[in-house]
C-alpha cells in the first residue's frame, strides 16, 4: 500500500527529534491516400542541427520570484512524507506496459532547470543533451519557448525528466517548440506539456497575421529509433503533423496522457490540412494506455508494421477515427470512441488497410471496445484475423469501459504541479460536447500564462529540499540523491519525486 502524508513545517523539528531518538528507522521509508503517408521522412543529415548556442539571457526568469498573473497550482508548500513503498521495482510505482521497468537516469548526475531560457546553464535543454546518466528536475515553472525551425535533438539516454518537481505554486512546464528523442535508450518523461503551435501564423478568427514557416512538418512528440521509454501524465498539442509519433522504436509505453487539438489549416508544407493523431509505425511492444485523444481529424490511431496494445483509452471529436495495416498484432480491449462536432467522415472505427509490404499473417484480439455512434469496431476484413487471447499482452488488467473512461477524464494529462486551463477545457469538451478541430493555438485561447513559483531551498543542490531531506533522515548538506536509504532500489531522489505524482 501507498500513502501520501503532509507534514506541517510547524512539527518538522519535533518529528526530527523524534527520529534522531529511535533506536531503529522503518524498513521502508521510500516508491504512444494513408499508405503512402505511413512511411516517416527519415533524415538524418543534420547532426549539427541538434544544439543552440544561442546563450541569450533575456528570457531568464528569477525562480525565487513568485508570479501571480499567470497560472499556478497551490501556495501551500508542505511537502508529502511516505512512510510506505511499492515492493515491485518499477521505472515508478504507478508505471505499466512494455516499458514499465526501465531505470532512466537512475543514479546519475542531477540538473536542477532553474531558468527558462532556450540554451545555456541551467537550461532544459543543456540537460536533455548532456551525456551520461541524469535525472531532471525543476526549479521553476512557466513556458520555454524554443526555436521553432530548429528541432532541440536527444540522443543520450538514461535520463529521467520529472516535470511534477516544479515548484508547487508554479504553471508547472510547457514546451514550445519542437523536441525529438531520436535513436537513444532507456528514458522516463513525466509531466511536461508539448505545445508546437505555428509560430504566431494565424490568429483567433484564423486570419493570416504572421509569416508562415517554410517546411515544417513537425510533430509534437516524436519518437525515433527509441528503445525502453516511458511516458507518462504529459500533454501534447498542437502539432503540424502528427501530434504524437512512434516509429521504429520497441518497448515503449504511453500512458496518462492528453493528445489533443493537432491543427488542421496550418503550415504543414504537404498539406494544407493536417491534423493527426498518433501514429505508430514500424514498432515493436507499444503500450497505448489510459489516454485521452481529443479534436485531432485523423489517425485516432493509424498503425502499421507494428506489435501494439490499446488498452482503456477514450478517443472524442474526429472526422476519420483509426487507420490499421493488415499484417501486424495488435491487443484492443476497453476503449471508447465518441463522435464529437466535427462530422465523421467515415464509418469505421478500425479501417483495415491492405498493407502489401506486410503481407497477411496478422492477428487482432478486441474485447469491451465501445462508441456512440451505433458501428463495428472492426473493420469487416478484419474477422479472418481475429484470435481468441491477446497477441499482444504486457501484462496489464483493463478496467471495464465505463469505469476506463471515468478514470482517463479524471487523470489524464499533465496534471502536476498544475493543470493547466487548456487541458481543463479540453477535458470538459468531452462532457459539454464541444470544441472542435483548430488551426491555430490562438483559436483555442492561445498559450496559458504560467506562474514561476517559487523554489524551495536545496542547499546542497541534489534535487532533494531541505525540509524534506531532514523529514525524511537525510542530511540537507550532502548530497545524497544517489543513495538508497531504505535498500529498495528506488535512489534517494526518486524517492521524492515518485512521491510528487499522480499515483500516491
Amino acid at each position: 500500500m501507498i500513502r501520501r502524508f503532509y507534514f506541517p513545517l510547524t512539527m518538522f523539528f519535533l518529528f526530527v527529534l523524534l527520529m534522531l531518538n529511535s533506536c531503529a528507522k522503518d524498513s521502508d521509508l521510500f516508491y504512444q491516400s494513408v499508405q503512402d503517408e505511413i512511411s516517416e521522412n527519415i533524415d538524418e543529415n543534420n547532426d549539427d542541427d541538434d544544439s543552440d548556442d544561442d546563450d541569450d539571457d533575456t528570457t531568464s526568469e528569477n525562480p525565487d520570484d513568485d508570479t501571480t498573473d499567470g497560472e499556478g497550482g497551490d501556495s501551500d508548500g508542505e511537502i508529502p512524507i511516505d512512510d510506505t513503498v511499492s515492493s515491485n521495482l518499477k521505472a515508478f510505482p504507478t508505471a505499466e506496459g512494455f516499458a514499465k521497468n526501465v531505470t532512466g537516469g537512475r543514479g546519475g548526475t542531477v540538473y536542477t532547470v532553474t531558468n527558462l531560457n532556450k540554451s545555456g546553464p541551467g537550461s532544459f535543454v543543456e540537460a536533455l543533451q548532456a551525456s551520461g546518466p541524469r535525472i531532471i528536475v525543476f526549479a521553476v515553472g512557466g513556458t520555454i519557448e524554443l526555436d521553432y525551425e530548429d528541432q532541440v535533438f536527444v540522443r543520450n539516454g538514461d535520463l529521467t525528466i520529472a516535470g511534477q518537481t516544479a515548484p508547487v505554486n508554479s504553471g508547472g512546464i510547457t514546451i514550445k517548440g519542437s523536441i525529438r528523442f531520436n535513436y537513444t535508450d532507456n528514458i522516463i518523461l513525466r509531466n511536461i506539456r508539448f505545445r508546437l503551435g505555428d509560430d504566431g501564423w494565424k490568429d483567433a478568427s484564423g486570419n493570416i497575421v504572421g509569416s508562415k514557416p517554410s517546411g515544417i512538418a513537425y510533430d509534437g512528440l516524436e519518437l525515433l529509433n527509441v528503445s525502453n521509454m516511458i511516458i507518462d501524465h504529459c500533454s501534447v498539442s498542437w502539432s503540424v503533423d502528427e501530434n504524437f509519433s512512434v516509429v521504429d522504436s520497441q518497448n515503449i509505453t504511453i500512458q496518462n496522457c492528453i493528445i489533443s487539438e493537432a491543427l488542421g489549416q496550418s503550415v504543414h508544407y504537404e498539406s494544407s490540412s493536417h491534423s493527426m493523431g498518433v501514429l505508430i509505425n514500424r514498432s515493436q511492444d507499444v503500450t497505448f494506455y489510459n489516454n485521452y485523444v481529443a479534436h485531432n481529424s485523423e489517425r485516432n490511431i493509424r498503425a502499421a508494421r507494428s506489435t501494439f496494445e490499446l488498452i482503456n483509452n477514450v478517443f472524442y471529436d474526429f472526422r476519420g477515427a483509426g487507420g490499421f495495416s493488415s499484417g501486424q498484432s495488435w491487443t484492443a480491449i476497453g476503449n471508447h470512441w465518441k463522435k464529437g462536432v466535427t462530422d465523421i467522415g467515415s464509418a469505421n472505427i478500425t479501417s483495415y488497410i491492405n498493407d502489401s509490404g506486410q503481407g497477411h499473417s496478422g492477428s487482432i484480439y478486441q474485447s469491451d471496445n465501445t462508441n456512440d455512434f451505433s458501428v463495428p469496431f472492426l473493420a469487416p476484413n478484419w474477422e479472418s484475423y481475429i484470435v481468441g487471447s491477446p497477441p499482444v499482452d504486457s501484462g496489464i488488467i483493463p478496467r471495464p469501459v465505463n469505469q476506463a473512461i471515468d478514470y482517463v477524464l479524471a487523470n489524464a494529462g499533465a496534471r502536476y504541479p498544475y493543470f493547466d486551463t487548456l487541458d481543463q477545457r479540453v477535458i470538459q469538451d468531452y462532457y459539454s460536447l464541444s470544441g472542435k478541430i483548430v488551426d491555430s493555438p490562438e483559436m483555442a485561447g492561445g498559450y496559458p500564462s504560467l506562474n514561476n513559483g517559487t523554489s524551495k531551498t536545496d542547499s546542497d543542490g541534489d534535487g532533494m529540499p531541505d525540509e524534506w531531506e531532514m523529514a525524511m533522515g537525510l542530511n540537507p548538506q550532502v548530497a545524497d540523491d544517489s543513495g538508497d536509504m531504505d535498500n529498495d532500489g528506488y535512489t534517494n531522489i526518486e524517492e521524492y519525486i515518485n512521491l510528487v505524482d499522480s499515483g500516491l
